[in-house]
């Protein structure tokens, strides 16, 4: 992807979290090729044996049932320090809407707070001033 031509995704997920979360459902239909995900995390700020999987799902609808995208796993987060992670992500392979999961385990209520974003080529013809 060449990033003159790269168009920002709104934020995926954004929060501080105790639990598990999965995220709004995002219409990603209008972009295409493989673009890039991001996660900004937090080192975790409470619990024993904190850890944090962050991972994306697909459905070819926004309420239908959602699989996991093979490939679109981030490395597992710690206790240990902020970390940023990038993974490729093909937007022409997928079924048309995502949603961001957030795993979280460890005892004594562990905490991370993250987001997950992203830039991507929109398809031909689209208006490149459009993010989802």
């Amino acid at each position: 992807m060449n990033l003159s031509q790269a168009n920002a995704i709104e934020a995926l997920a954004n929060a501080v979290r105790t639990s598990t979360v999965t995220g709004s459902a995002v219409d990603v239909r209008k972009f295409e090729g493989v673009g890039q995900l991001l996660l900004q995390s937090s080192a975790a700020t409470a619990g024993t044996s904190p850890t944090l999987n962050v991972k994306i799902t697909e459905s070819a609808t926004s309420g239908g049932t959602y699989t996991d995208v093979t490939g679109a796993t981030f490395n597992q987060v710690t206790d240990a320090a902020d970390l940023t992670q990038m993974i490729p992500f093909d937007f022409s392979a997928c079924k048309g809407f995502i949603k961001v999961v957030g795993t979280i385990g460890g005892t004594s209520t562990p905490t991370f707070g993250f987001a997950v974003g992203g830039v991507a080529q929109l398809k031909a013809g689209r208006n490149s001033s459009q993010i989802i």
